[in-house]
């Protein structure tokens, strides 16, 4: 028998995170990587991964007018999604050429992000509407620890071949074959995403909210106050997180094989504890989780320059791993469970535009210390400084 559609909405949704995350390990999660392999400087790598977010995140203001003027939320997202996938093309053909100027990586990554935010926005809108509520917060923990799961074999896969490709001095070609497989996925996402139930513009109109009422919501006290800490901590993680892999690939000289270590061993610690975490969360409570894992979160990049042996690492990073992960969860819950249905497609799109914006200003500042002091003395500046800033955006949360 064909299974009821809000079954199927949910299966479907299982199989579109999977392929999504399968995009972001084989793709997204290598670009600091292939910038250095094209030539580009550390401070360009690290800033790759920021730069382009602020000007998407600006562009994507716009977004909201894409779900009324196709008259449809999953034609919106479905053309998205498809366009975020064949960003990917450029790319390939780089690694195929052998170089890419500075400027054409920053625009293809730019258009990479605008088009996924134009995405998600319209996403969170939908999604509730063609999941039952009744399994909507089992879904929510079950689909993101699919995702890890899903982005942890990719990356892996990634790794190993990069290691491969640099071993046997086809680095650029092994980049071709992940841009490629990146691609293929994020295209196999539209089409789960093109079979999910319809929502149209008329069945969910988004409310006519003033810009002032909406930038109230991120300042006033109670129930939506914790978007004001998740855009501080966006500055404060910035500053350093963009400068890891350029840290442990080229200052440290660690290999791909090593780098895809390290950072697999935060991916495996989510999926490992996902259940417990969700447990955990449903207990004490997402705004209460989110504090205490702000906590923990704070003090991890002082390990990456101070032991900044594998071992160590790789043991700091399976605790990251966990405690990120009750992070990401609680801030979903948050975000699609204090926000109304009418409201959340207007104000998570002015807030992903705040949150670029704050990944932006982070990862500039972050940028100036380190091209200001060098590499030997920048790394512990700005690592030190992203734990410290990290510490004090927790006052937001009292």
């Amino acid at each position: 028998m064909r299974p009821r559609a809000p079954r199927r909405n949910v299966q479907l949704s299982y199989a579109d995170v999977a392929a999504y995350s399968a995009m972001v390990g084989f793709g997204e999660t290598y670009f600091g990587a292939f910038a250095l392999a094209v030539g580009l400087s550390e401070v360009a790598a690290g800033l790759l991964a920021t730069l382009p977010v602020l000007a998407a995140g600006l562009l994507q203001l716009a977004a909201p007018l894409g779900p009324r003027w196709c008259g449809s939320y999953r034609r919106w997202v479905v053309w998205c999604v498809a366009l975020q996938g064949l960003t990917f093309v450029p790319f390939v053909v780089a690694c195929a050429r052998g170089a890419m100027p500075a400027a054409a990586v920053f625009f293809v990554a730019t258009s990479y992000y605008l088009a996924g935010m134009a995405a998600g926005s319209a996403w969170s809108t939908w999604i509730d509407a063609v999941v039952p509520p009744r399994v909507f917060g089992n879904f929510l923990a079950r689909r993101a620890r699919l995702a890890q799961l899903a982005a942890f074999c990719a990356f892996l896969a990634g790794g190993a071949l990069l290691h491969w490709g640099d071993a046997h001095g086809r680095a650029l070609w092994a980049f071709l074959a992940l841009f490629a497989a990146a691609g293929a996925a994020r295209l196999v996402s539209a089409s789960l995403l093109a079979r999910h139930s319809e929502l149209t513009w008329a069945e969910r109109p988004v409310a006519p909210v003033a810009w002032r009422s909406v930038a109230r919501k991120f300042f006033a006290p109670g129930k939506s106050a914790f978007l004001l800490f998740l855009l501080l901590n966006q500055v404060c993680v910035n500053i350093g997180s963009p400068y890891f892999a350029p840290f442990f690939l080229a200052r440290m000289r660690y290999g791909y094989g090593e780098y895809a270590l390290i950072v697999g061993a935060s991916y495996l610690a989510k999926i490992a504890f996902y259940p417990l975490i969700n447990r955990v969360v449903r207990r004490v409570g997402p705004r209460r989780a989110l504090a205490v894992s702000g906590v923990c979160i704070a003090p991890m990049p002082l390990i990456w320059f101070l032991l900044p042996g594998i071992a160590t690492v790789c043991v700091a990073q399976v605790f990251a791993g966990i405690f990120w992960a009750t992070f990401e969860l609680c801030s979903t819950m948050l975000q699609l469970g204090r926000i109304e249905a009418r409201e959340r497609l207007r104000v998570l799109t002015v807030y992903a535009a705040l949150s670029a914006v704050a990944v932006a200003a982070g990862s500039v500042l972050g940028g100036a210390i380190l091209a200001g002091l060098g590499d030997a003395a920048g790394y512990p500046a700005i690592f030190t400084l992203s734990a410290l800033a990290r510490a004090a955006s927790l006052i937001a949360l009292v």
